[in-house]
Formats: C-alpha cells, structure tokens, sequence
C-alpha cells in the first residue's frame, strides 16, 4: 500500500521522503510527498531544502534532472488556423 500525504511535507522530512521515492520518478515522488501533480512546487520546495540544509544526495539530484528533462520535453501548443478547404 502506497501512503500520499494529504498536506505537502516540508524540510528535512520533505527531503525523506523524496529520497525514499526517487526511484519511482519525479512525478510519484511529488504525490507521495503531498504534492499532487504540481511536480514544479515540489522541485522548488525540495530545492529550497537542499539548498538551505546542505543536502547533496545523487537520488534527490537525479529528480531535479528529471524535471528538468521533463519541462524540456512538453510539447509546445500548436494554435490551429481555420482551413482553406484545399
């Protein structure tokens, strides 16, 4: 059974539980830290941690790449144009 904390956790037990979920990615990790889908509020939240408490963890840094990638990787909205009937 998987726990999703109902309020976002904040400082070092943020920094838990991101580490104790970083190998299901960034996305299930932001859930399971009280997150929801708002992954951009998260990585700064666990940033902000890091930052301020000296944390340098490779499991912590490898989801602040994946967001990073992810961000990279959205697709950029196409506005369509009404057809010329062609």
């Amino acid at each position: 059974m998987v726990l999703i904390n109902p309020t976002p956790l904040k400082g070092i037990v943020l920094a838990g539980c991101a580490k104790a979920n970083a190998n299901a990615g960034v996305i299930v990790a932001a859930q399971r830290c009280g997150y929801g889908s708002n992954v951009r509020r998260f990585i700064e939240e666990l940033q902000s941690v890091c930052s301020t408490m000296s944390v340098e963890d490779t499991g912590l840094a490898e989801l602040m790449t994946e967001q990073c990638q992810i961000r990279e990787l959205q697709p950029v909205g196409v506005v369509k144009r009404g057809s010329t009937g062609k």
